[in-house]
């Protein structure tokens, strides 16, 4: 149960964000593009589509990679692996 309240709880976030983004990109006043990655980001933890667009852009950018690795490892030690 704690499984899918957690990946729930993600996509949900993600989704949202992506939502938000793309509503800024319509309005001066929102970072459109900018909360479009941090929902992508977000949806990278629970979603195999997701996690293969960040690992594309990690390769063309590798300290993005780095920094992916160091918040995804974080992510696995407070949440567990998701068994």
């Amino acid at each position: 149960m704690k499984k899918y309240i957690r990946k729930t709880a993600i996509f949900t976030a993600g989704w949202g964000m992506v939502a938000i983004g793309f509503v800024g990109l319509f309005t001066p006043f929102l970072q459109g593009i900018f909360l479009i990655v941090i929902g992508f980001y977000l949806l990278s933890f629970e979603s195999d589509y997701f996690k293969r667009v960040v690992t594309t852009v990690g390769k063309r950018f590798p300290k993005v990679a780095q920094y992916h690795d160091v918040v995804e490892k974080k992510y696995h030690n407070i949440f567990g692996r998701g068994e």
